[in-house]
């Protein structure tokens, strides 16, 4: 079961379920790029962990991109800080400008 943050008539901000991997994988392979199925994997981990959030957008029922929020980043800027860090922040191209990334 996941946790729904935001819903409206459109857009479903929730926490990631498992399945979410490969849609996320297969989306960014589609794009031509080369995404690592394990980065996906282990952002499922540590959400369930409780180390990371993982913010999953839905538009019109369909995954549509993600969010990461690491809670206690272990390097870069925040490191050590006491404050979280965004890390990997994406809208599929297809649903640009539909207000999602707000």
């Amino acid at each position: 079961m996941s946790t729904v943050y935001f819903s409206d008539s459109n857009i479903l901000i929730r926490s990631m379920r498992i399945e979410d991997i490969k849609k996320i994988f297969d989306t960014y392979m589609s794009y031509g790029w080369q995404p690592i199925m394990e980065t996906y994997e282990n952002y499922y981990k540590e959400q369930e962990e409780q180390k990371r959030k993982v913010f999953i957008a839905e538009y019109k029922g369909e995954v549509c991109g993600l969010c990461t929020l690491v809670m206690e980043p272990a390097e870069g800027p925040w490191s050590g800080m006491g404050y979280p860090e965004i890390v990997d922040f994406g809208v599929f191209f297809h649903v640009h400008n539909k207000g999602i990334g707000n």
